[in-house]
């Protein structure tokens, strides 16, 4: 458009304004180039393309009369210079949608379809002027339902940041939680709410309600593919969240379609109140129009309601440090309750605490807290990940008043919020908070479990992803893992304080110890970073079984906190807490990270399951004739897959237990051992036993995550440039029915089968047409083994065949 430099600077710098929906910042910097001259002069043209983009901008930012009236100008400066060209029509449009901000529909109709018309006359071959054309016909779809109140549904695109690094790519999307009108009218009547601050900052709710519905809503809208319906959540501030492994929640029901259907998930979510306008695209709401809503870090439970049902809940919540020092000895703890139905009634709820963790109980109020009101709530820019706030975004709260004969609290109404707030006082000078980042430890990986940075500021200049890396990529990844817990030491005194702090556990078999200097009124967390043997003191005597799954075991971390002193060091704290361990072959696909709320791929860690110098593994290869290889990927294979097929082996997941969104996605996992000693596998089973035998030979091997499902393949060439990918159904070596067997050509045809129905999952499109390049494996689909060694990710010590 313009050989100007410093003319295209500034449109760049626009450009990155708009992307980060900063429309005020934008409006600023044109103001700046045209009155101020800030980038010297113009030409006419250049001139008018800053104006429009002022008034685009404008327009976006919600000041929709400023925008009509920039635009009026802009348009009358265009007549009289004669340029009534696609960018005139483009301003028209603007102006059009300027007027329906301001809720002058008819008046926006008339000037998007006079534009509409002006634009059928422009060759139908002109790229610019068929997209102008397309979004003016949008624009006019919308403006249809924004004027009848219905969600606009066509041009929603979520914004979504990508996650790079050692551990995987994921595309995360912020979600939203949309409450259907239909639950509206339904009453839910909570019997028992009982509140135990049972650490200083964990409370445990003991919660009993039920539903009478007249029909069973299986799925919100009567659509049984959309999302499940919300029980209830826990709303609170940034941190907090219902631990999976934690909680206990029946629903008592005459019908068994809700033994499997319960499920939590903790996010940060924007809930859409069901009588709310719903926009569904990037333009802000008309004056005329409201939107109700609540952003916040949300603990949801979802489950089919059935027509009658009684909901019974027991589990703590975990509940973030309070911000700033430890200064004034008393906090208040905020808490709300989100109850997705229009009528609630309510008991009194009682709240409670014991008398001997060194903080006491002063007091407790509850309240309602409405949806927030304006018309801000999904205007272009509130979608970001990064801007998620530290408390939640909510409406106004109103204390509960105490009338004559009846009790403070009675009913919710319009899923207005409970609000509950409690105020302890510490009585000790030091107060120490074990803070586990997982509830179920699962002792074969949690070595290995990476560190997390923190999401950079999209201000900076960096660019939106997150790096699942440790600084230094070379690391070893034991040298960056994550903690197993954190003890939070708070020093509600005046006196700074020297400590020592001892953390063991017997069941795990391990002792940590740390110094830290604490000053007056502040708080640290110390890390508890042990490294676990594979079989922890809490499993001696423990055996792996083809069928059987030891279930997790209790297990107890003991902190104890001295103050160094002359002549002697006096204690000040000494707590046990409680976890749970899975067994040694339990794998965990996702790891909830506290930091963010979404969930860590973890897939790479399957490699520890691939045993090359397993006896077994040894056994079958000599079997085989295949004490070497023989260089051709093929044959070896070959030989490989006909001894496992004179095996006989079973196909069975039947008894192989599955995690149903615990902290994490587990399954029990069988080694190469006890694969081949119970004649049963699975095909993540089949994977791991082909990946330790090719591994063993020295071939480069990878196991390829379906939808559901998993493949073998062999990765000829290096990591960095794979030439082919050999790939292999490994569950067609099992016996079949009626003795047919697949031939390994079979197998293979149908890996490559199942591999090209999903290429689009499996490789980004980067390497398309190219050939597959190590680069272009999104690394929790594809996990190449050895990767994961480079990385120290070690195979398991030859597991227990029984």
């Amino acid at each position: 458009m313009s050989d100007n430099p410093a003319f295209s600077a500034l449109i760049e710098r626009l450009s990155q304004l708009s992307l980060a929906t900063q429309y005020a910042a934008a409006v600023a910097l044109v103001d700046q180039a045209l009155i101020e001259g800030s980038i010297g002069p113009l030409t006419a043209e250049e001139q008018f393309y800053l104006r429009s983009g002022r008034c685009r901008s404008l327009y976006f930012d919600g000041s929709f009369a400023a925008a009509r009236d920039a635009t009026i100008q802009l348009l009358n400066d265009r007549e009289r210079a004669g340029t009534l060209d696609l960018n005139y029509l483009e301003d028209i449009r603007t102006f059009a949608l300027s007027r329906r901000g301001l809720c002058e529909f008819d008046e926006c109709r008339k000037l998007l379809m006079e534009a509409r018309r002006q634009l059928r006359k422009v060759d139908p071959g002109h790229q610019h002027a068929n997209e102008l054309l397309a979004s003016i016909e949008q624009d006019l779809d919308e403006t249809e339902s924004i004027e009848r109140d219905e969600p606009i549904t066509s041009a929603l695109a979520i914004h979504t940041i990508e996650v790079h690094g050692n551990f995987g790519t994921e595309t995360i999307g912020v979600d939203d939680l949309q409450i259907p009108r239909s639950q509206c009218a339904l009453t839910c009547r909570v019997h028992r709410l009982v509140l135990t601050v049972e650490q200083l900052h964990r409370v445990r709710m003991e919660l009993e309600l039920s539903i009478d519905n007249e029909d069973p809503l299986l799925a919100w809208d009567g659509n049984e593919e959309s999302t499940t319906p919300v029980l209830f959540g826990v709303v609170h501030s940034r941190g907090g969240k219902v631990h999976h492994g934690a909680f206990d929640l029946r629903v008592e029901v005459n019908s068994r379609f809700l033994d499997r259907e319960v499920s939590l998930t903790n996010s940060f979510l924007t809930v859409i109140h069901p009588a709310s306008f719903q926009p569904r695209s990037h333009h802000p709401i008309p004056d005329c129009k409201s939107y109700r809503y609540i952003k916040a870090d949300c603990s949801i439970f979802r489950s089919p309601l059935p027509a009658k049902a009684r909901i019974r809940f027991d589990g703590w919540i975990d509940l973030p440090p309070p911000p700033g020092d430890c200064s004034g000895n008393a906090f208040a703890r905020k808490l709300w309750l989100l109850f997705p139905f229009g009528r609630v009634v309510l008991p009194t709820p009682k709240i409670k605490a014991p008398s001997d963790d060194g903080f006491r109980l002063v007091g407790g109020s509850f309240g309602h807290t409405a949806f927030r009101h304006d018309r801000t709530g999904f205007r272009a820019g509130e979608y970001i990940a990064f801007e998620v706030p530290s408390e939640p975004a909510l409406g106004a709260t109103t204390p509960f008043v105490a009338a004559a004969g009846k009790a403070a609290v009675d009913e919710l109404q319009d899923m207005d919020l409970l609000a509950i707030e409690v105020l302890v006082v510490s009585e000790e000078p030091v107060l120490a908070t074990v803070r586990t980042v997982v509830d179920v430890i699962p002792v074969g990986i949690c070595n290995y479990f990476p560190i997390l940075q923190s999401r950079r500021d999209p201000a900076s200049g960096d660019p939106s992803v997150l790096d699942l890396s440790s600084e230094n990529s070379e690391k070893n990844v034991k040298e960056a893992r994550k903690p197993l817990a954190t003890v939070l030491l708070e020093n509600y005194s005046e006196t700074s304080r020297r400590l020592q702090v001892a953390v063991e556990s017997e069941a795990l078999g391990f002792r940590s110890q740390a110094a830290l200097d604490l000053a007056p009124w502040q708080r640290a967390s110390l890390p508890i970073l042990p490294l676990i043997d594979q079989v922890p003191p809490i499993f001696c005597g423990w055996r792996s079984s083809a069928d059987v799954a030891e279930s997790t075991r209790d297990c107890d971390l003991r902190v104890n906190v001295v103050q160094a002193a002359e002549p002697a060091a006096s204690a000040l704290i000494s707590k046990v807490f409680h976890a749970k361990a899975l067994p040694p072959d339990f794998m965990v696909w996702t790891l909830s990270e506290p930091t963010d709320g979404r969930m860590l791929d973890l897939r790479l860690l399957i490699s520890r399951w691939v045993t090359p110098q397993a006896a077994a593994v040894q056994e079958t290869l000599r079997k085989s004739g295949l004490e070497s290889p023989s260089g051709d990927p093929v044959e070896d294979l070959g030989h490989l897959y006909q001894c496992l097929q004179a095996l006989q082996m079973d196909y069975d997941m039947s008894r192989i237990p599955f995690g149903v969104e615990m902290e994490y996605r587990f399954q029990r996992i069988r080694t190469p051992t006890v694969a081949l000693k119970a004649l049963k596998m699975n095909c993540i089973d089949g994977c791991i036993l082909f990946a330790s035998l090719m591994e063993a030979l020295g071939y480069l091997t990878a196991i390829v995550f379906l939808p559901g499902h998993a493949i073998f393949a062999v990765l000829e060439g290096t990591l960095e440039a794979v030439r082919r990918l050999l790939l292999l159904e490994t569950t067609m070596v099992c016996r079949q029915d009626g003795g047919h067997r697949f031939s390994l050509r079979s197998a293979m045809a149908a890996g490559f089968k199942q591999f090209a129905e999903h290429e689009q999952f499996l490789v980004s499109g980067e390497s398309s047409g190219k050939g597959p390049t190590f680069a272009g494996f999104p690394l929790h689909r594809i996990v190449p083994v050895a990767l994961a060694r480079q990385l120290g990710v070690e195979p398991f010590e030859d597991m227990p065949k029984r």
